[in-house]
């Protein structure tokens, strides 16, 4: 704040505590990379499907059988993925 003068006489400041929120965060990321440990280390294929049948969630052996790393699956429909004729099976399920 300036006096009539120009001369500073004073600041305002606002803040926010966000603490809770950062432990929150990363309480959710760590959460999130224990669940794909434990599908990595399963020995069966294992994958979330949207309403629109693109992955959500795949685990590792998933990622092995498309000859595809996690990253490329994830947002993908199992039709960008696999044949049509798998694809359709799946879907169908």
């Amino acid at each position: 704040m300036k006096s009539g003068t120009g001369e500073t006489i004073g600041y305002v400041s606002i803040g926010e505590d966000i603490t809770e929120r950062k432990q929150a965060e990363q309480a959710l990321r760590e959460s999130e990379q224990r669940l794909q440990m434990i599908l990595d280390n399963a020995p069966a294929a294992i994958y979330l499907l949207d309403s629109q049948n693109k992955y959500v969630l795949a685990n590792r052996m998933t990622a092995e059988l498309a000859a595809k790393p996690i990253e490329d699956l994830i947002g993908k429909s199992i039709y960008e993925v696999w044949q049509t004729d798998i694809a359709d099976a799946w879907a169908a399920n």
